[in-house]
Order: structure tokens, then C-alpha cells, then sequence
């Protein structure tokens, strides 16, 4: 049973957490650039390069930042599943198991599994929460207002 009847609330990657990992991207490219231009006999190569790097810095933070992770509502909460990157709905009334995980892309965060009551997990209804969200304190209010108490994900 949820403690209130909220309308849904959507979470994103923090703006702090993706310009750090941008941000080390474009310096370790534009590090490479440099040590390229100056050592390397194809300097004037190099600037075409640097360009592009910059570009996609340029492109790539804002559509990190357009991409909904985790929905929370009265219903329960929706993610991204482990598998094939589709949206996964988890009741709150739904037995769940929530672990560490670290995707392959690197990403640390949790695995939400929907119990199936034999001891096993059902993969296909299951969801990943990145660590920045799963720290955000506007995820935690929202999740301490919408998810049972008794809930495995309000340890974490």
C-alpha cells in the first residue's frame, strides 16, 4: 500500500554527475589531440579533430540530459530494464530483490528484480537505477513519499 497518491515524477542523470564524466571525456580527447599535434607530424590534421571533439561534447550532454532513468508514482516505479534497454514497470505491492550492479558502460548503480517466489529473479521485469539518481535527494523525498515503508529499495 503507497503512502499517497502522487502524480508521476521523472528523474534524470544530475547536470553535476554528466559534466563531469563530459568533461573528463573532452579533456582526456583534447590531451590526445594536443600530445598528436605537437609530437606528431600531422599538426594541421590535429585541428579538424579537436573540432569534432568539442562537437560532440556539444551534442552528447544534452541528450544525456533528455533521458529519463527512473519514474516514480503511486503505482510504482518505472526504469530502464537490464534487458534491451526497454521501460519496466514494478508495482510497489511486488516482491523485489535490489542488489549493487555496475552495467557494462561502467555505470555503477542497483539492480531492481521482481521476485518470483521460488528464490529466482525474473529478469524481464527488472530495472537499473544509476547511483547519481539513487543519491539525488529529490529522488529520495519522492521515493520516502510514494513506496511503502517496508520497501528493500529505501535501504539502499
Amino acid at each position: 500500500m503507497t503512502k499517497a497518491l502522487t502524480p508521476e515524477q521523472t528523474f534524470r542523470m544530475p547536470a553535476s554527475y554528466l559534466l563531469r564524466q563530459c568533461a573528463l571525456m573532452a579533456a582526456v580527447s583534447a590531451v590526445g589531440v594536443f600530445v598528436w599535434a605537437k609530437f606528431g607530424r600531422v599538426g594541421t590534421q590535429a585541428a579538424p579533430f579537436a573540432g569534432l571533439v568539442l562537437l560532440a561534447f556539444f551534442l552528447v550532454y544534452p541528450l544525456l540530459r533528455l533521458r529519463v532513468w527512473v519514474t516514480l508514482s503511486g503505482a510504482g516505479i518505472q526504469g530502464r530494464g537490464i534487458l534491451g534497454d526497454r521501460r519496466a514497470l514494478i508495482a510497489w505491492s511486488e516482491p523485489v530483490i535490489v542488489e549493487a550492479h555496475t552495467q557494462r558502460r561502467g555505470a555503477p548503480g542497483v539492480r531492481v528484480f521482481l521476485f518470483n517466489g521460488r528464490g529466482g529473479r525474473r529478469l524481464f521485469h527488472s530495472l537499473f537505477i544509476p547511483h547519481p539518481i539513487l543519491r539525488d535527494s529529490n529522488f529520495r523525498a519522492a521515493l520516502a513519499l510514494v513506496a511503502p515503508s517496508n520497501h528493500p529499495l529505501l535501504s539502499w
